[in-house]
C-alpha cells in the first residue's frame, strides 16, 4: 500500500512479526534517542520553576557517577523483559552453546563484529531472551560498553538497569574480584562498526 509515495506495511502482517518490528522501533529508537533527549530534558527543567523535580536525580547522578565502573546495577526484570524476545525473533538471533563454563572461573568474552549497536551481543548476553542463565548457571554475565554511554543522565539508568558497565581497567577488575562473572567486550568500537557502513 502507498499513502503519499511512501510504500507503507500491509495490514495482514501477523501481531507476532508486528510485535517484533516494535521492539527493534524501540530499541534502536531508545539507542540514538533517549540518551541526547533525556539529557536535553534534564537540563531544561533545571532553568524552569521545575528544577526542583530534577535537582534530587542531578544530585545522584553526581554522587553515583562511576558507578559503571564498579560493577553497574542490574536488575533481573529489565533483563528478562519481553520485548527482548521479541527483538531476538526478529533477526533471529541464537546463542548456541559448545561448552560449559565452570562458576569457579572468570571469563573475558570478545564479540565481533561491533557494527553499529551490537544486536548479537545485545540479545546474547545483556538479555535472558535466549537464556544466557539456563544455559550456563552460576555465571553472571556483563556487557561492556564505551563509558561516553553513561554520561547521559536517564539512558545510563536504563542500560545499566540491563547490567551493562563501562569497558575500563577499573570496571574489569571490580567485575573480576568475584568468582562466576563472565564479561563480554564488542571488539572493534566506533571506528570499525563506521567502516562497515561508509
Amino acid at each position: 500500500m502507498r499513502v503519499l509515495g511512501i510504500h507503507l506495511a500491509p495490514l495482514v502482517i501477523p501481531l507476532e512479526r508486528r510485535l517484533q518490528t516494535y521492539a527493534v522501533f524501540h530499541h534502536v529508537s531508545t539507542f540514538f534517542f533517549l540518551g541526547i533527549s533525556s539529557t536535553i530534558f534534564m537540563v531544561f527543567l533545571l532553568f524552569t520553576p521545575l528544577c526542583w523535580l530534577v535537582l534530587p536525580y542531578w544530585a545522584w547522578y553526581i554522587y553515583d557517577f562511576n558507578q559503571s565502573s564498579r560493577g553497574g546495577r542490574r536488575f533481573e526484570w529489565a533483563r528478562r523483559n519481553i520485548i527482548w524476545t521479541w527483538l531476538r525473533d526478529y533477526f533471529p538471533v541464537r546463542l548456541i552453546k559448545t561448552a560449559d563454563l565452570d562458576p569457579a572461573h572468570n571469563y573475558i568474552f570478545g564479540s565481533h563484529p561491533h557494527g553499529i549497536m551490537g544486536m548479537g551481543a545485545f540479545s546474547n548476553f545483556l538479555t535472558e531472551a535466549n537464556g544466557f542463565s539456563e544455559l550456563y548457571p552460576g555465571i553472571t554475565m556483563t556487557l561492556l560498553s564505551l563509558k561516553l554511554m553513561h554520561y547521559f543522565p536517564i539512558y545510563r539508568e536504563y542500560i545499566m538497569a540491563l547490567g551493562v558497565c563501562d569497558v575500563s581497567k577499573e570496571s574489569i577488575q571490580c567485575l573480576m574480584k568475584r568468582k562466576g562473572q563472565a564479561i563480554t567486550i564488542v571488539i572493534g568500537g566506533a571506528k570499525v562498526g563506521g567502516a562497515n557502513y561508509g
